[in-house]
C-alpha cells in the first residue's frame, strides 16, 4: 500500500503526473460513451460487458487512487454504466412495462445513496436541508418551482 501512495505522490509532484491525472476523467467519460455506442449500435450484450468492465475499473481505480485529486468523482461516474446495465437486466416480460421504472430505479437509488455516503455527502451539500419544518432557500425554491409546474 505504501508503494501505491508513493507512486501517487510522485505523480502529484511532477508535471507529467499532473497532466496524466487531468486526462483520467475525460478518458473514462469517453470509455463510457463508447460502451453506450457499442450497446446501442452493435450488440447490447457486448455493450453491457464493456460497461461491467468499466464499473469494476472505476471502483478499482477509486480504491487504488488514495491521494489523487480526481478520486471523488470515480464512484459517481460508476453510476452511469450501472444505470445502463440495470436497464438491460431488469425488464421482465410478465411484469407490466410501467413497473420497469421502479425495478430499475430502486436499486439505482440505493446505489446513489451508498455513493453519497461513501463520499461523505450530506443532504445539505446537495442543496436539500429540511429540519423540523424549516427548509433552506434552495429546498424552498425547488418546492415552489415544482408546485408551479403542476398548475
Amino acid at each position: 500500500m505504501s508503494q501505491q501512495i508513493t507512486t501517487w505522490r510522485f505523480f502529484r509532484r511532477h508535471a507529467i503526473g499532473e497532466r496524466a491525472s487531468s486526462l483520467i476523467i475525460p478518458i473514462y467519460i469517453l470509455a463510457i460513451a463508447s460502451a453506450e455506442a457499442i450497446g446501442v449500435f452493435v450488440i447490447p450484450l457486448a455493450g453491457m460487458l464493456c460497461e461491467a468492465i468499466l464499473v469494476m475499473a472505476l471502483l478499482a481505480h477509486y480504491v487504488v487512487a488514495e491521494g489523487a485529486p480526481h478520486r471523488r468523482i470515480l464512484p459517481a461516474l460508476a453510476l452511469i454504466p450501472l444505470l445502463r446495465m440495470l436497464s438491460l437486466i431488469m425488464p421482465i416480460k410478465f411484469v407490466p412495462p410501467i413497473y420497469w421504472y421502479a425495478l430499475i430505479g430502486i436499486p439505482l437509488l440505493v446505489a446513489i445513496f451508498q455513493t453519497a455516503r461513501l463520499l461523505d455527502l450530506t443532504p445539505a451539500s446537495w442543496g436539500y436541508a429540511c429540519a423540523l419544518g424549516r427548509c433552506s432557500c434552495a429546498s424552498r425554491s425547488a418546492v415552489r418551482r415544482s408546485a408551479c409546474l403542476h398548475f
